[in-house]
């Protein structure tokens, strides 16, 4: 059996708490965000963003012109929560492609939109990330829909 003095067992816990304390990598970071998402929680969803976050999202009108929407955060945080609970809606994301500096992430996650079952949309979502006191948040987020 192994024996560890005081010592060790410090520098296990102070490691310990860092991983659980804002040392979340940014793929993790972006799954979280989608189980609050598919739970509805508000609060912890509107918690996934700095203040001065921007929202985007790109799409094709009827005539094949692209059109790019803006969406603003509290909006739409209220409409994930306003979702019936007899519609069932899932976004599977398919990869999380990653890229990482010390300070900001860029998550890349291709993605299926379903809602009762029945595929709705396609798209890719671009999460851009800031750690702001150790934490990650979302400081961009813009997705593609294609139909």
């Amino acid at each position: 059996m192994m024996q560890f003095t005081n010592r060790t067992l410090i520098v296990l816990m102070i490691f310990s708490f860092g991983s659980l304390f804002g040392q979340q990598k940014p793929a993790d970071f972006v799954k979280t965000f989608f189980e609050d998402f598919h739970r509805q929680d508000t609060t912890q969803l509107a918690a996934h963003f700095n203040s001065e976050a921007v929202m985007k999202s790109i799409s094709k009108d009827e005539n094949g012109q692209t059109r790019i929407a803006s969406v603003e955060i509290d909006r739409f945080v209220r409409s994930i929560g306003s979702i019936p609970s007899d519609r069932k809606f899932e976004e599977k994301i398919l990869s999380y492609e990653v890229q990482e500096d010390d300070l900001m992430a860029q998550v890349w996650t291709p993605y299926e939109f379903y809602v009762n079952q029945n595929l709705s949309h396609t798209g890719v979502n671009v999460f851009v990330l800031s750690k702001v006191n150790e934490e990650w948040k979302i400081v961009f987020l813009i997705d593609t829909r294609y139909r």
